[in-house]
């Protein structure tokens, strides 16, 4: 008998989702150019769960500017970012970071499956 979902379970499945949406939709690195390996949030997962699976908070990052943010705080990643997506997109993010996001399995379902048709559809 398979295990009923759990609220960590579906997060995790979400953060996987938003890992494979990243890699098919940018294929470079947004900060040098190299390939895109992963997804990097902006904000992280854990200071905003209204950003934690909003995909305009996802940069594609390749694994060295992504270790080079995270283990040498390196500036430049986010610099290179905000050249790339511009003050606005900065104001935008910064505006919705503070705004609570409830999480219960229903809006975490619908918000996977609001995802899946993303991919399916493209950004």
């Amino acid at each position: 008998m398979p295990r009923k979902p759990t609220l960590k379970s579906i997060k995790k499945r979400l953060d996987d989702l938003i890992q494979v949406i990243t890699k098919e939709t940018w294929k470079y690195c947004e900060a040098c150019g190299a390939n895109c390996d992963v997804g990097h949030h902006y904000y992280t997962k854990g200071s905003s769960n209204n950003l934690r699976w909003n995909m305009a908070n996802i940069i594609p990052l390749c694994g060295k500017c992504h270790f080079s943010h995270h283990q040498k705080a390196d500036p430049r990643i986010h610099n290179a970012v905000l050249k790339v997506r511009g003050q606005v997109w900065h104001d935008e993010m910064t505006r919705l970071q503070p705004i609570p996001f409830k999480v219960n399995m229903k809006i975490l379902n619908e918000l996977y499956l609001e995802l899946c048709q993303t991919k399916v559809d493209g950004i």
